[in-house]
């Protein structure tokens, strides 16, 4: 038996547990992937379920031992190929992304994408976004770093220079509930400023988008 076999082995095996486990009721997962369930060369990005109701696993797992094969055997194979699928078709996505300090020294003078365009007629929808600056020593001559699309002007987030940039341990900010934004498709989010910070200091600071998918087309 292959890693990648069992590996598909013990997720589906933790799947009977929670599925059969009295009173569960959900079940949250993630996995590398992109958009066709592909897995992704940076394992930064991955894919992250929406809640997917015991009902639905229930279903799978039913029609997959149905359909066994000649030998009456379930296909772990076929079993996880169909969990992917409902993974995939959830609508929530994560990508997170770390940006070192040296990148934040000039992000006045070279934005930072943190979520890549999706292609022609396809728009990205943020739910939640957080940032963490990591503990270390405080970013000085900073202004405010904003999250926005690249195209448009509304602040998603913002890394405020006190409270945020300046902090020597761990610091996170959050924005959800966003409200009467404007969005374009085939636009990549980014980190701006006005300013470039004091090229000292500072530490990483890690992004967190949950967004869904809006096609166009």
């Amino acid at each position: 038996m292959n890693t990648a076999e069992a590996i598909k082995i013990v997720i589906i095996h933790l799947i009977y547990l929670i599925v059969l486990q009295p009173g569960a009721e959900f079940l949250k997962t993630t996995k590398p992937a992109n958009l066709n369930g592909n897995l992704y060369n940076d394992n930064k990005i991955k894919i992250m379920s929406e809640f997917i109701t015991v009902e639905a696993l229930k279903s799978e797992l039913e029609t997959e031992l149905k359909n066994g094969g000649a030998d009456g055997k379930v296909s772990t194979t076929n079993l996880y190929n169909k969990l992917v699928d409902l993974i995939d078709s959830s609508g929530l996505f994560l990508e997170k992304i770390e940006v070192p300090a040296a990148d934040i020294y000039t992000v006045n003078s070279s934005a930072i994408e943190v979520l890549a365009a999706k292609g022609a007629n396809i728009t990205t929808i943020p739910v939640m976004i957080a940032a963490v600056k990591e503990a270390g020593s405080a970013y000085s001559g900073a202004n405010d770093i904003t999250i926005e699309y690249q195209h448009q002007t509304d602040d998603l987030l913002t890394l405020a220079a006190t409270g945020f940039l300046d902090q020597t341990s761990k610091t996170i900010v959050f924005a959800s509930n966003f409200n009467s934004l404007k969005a374009s498709d085939n636009d990549p989010l980014q980190m701006k400023s006005t300013k470039d910070p004091t090229a000292s200091g500072g530490s990483t600071v890690i992004v967190y988008i949950f967004y869904r998918i809006l096609d166009l087309s």
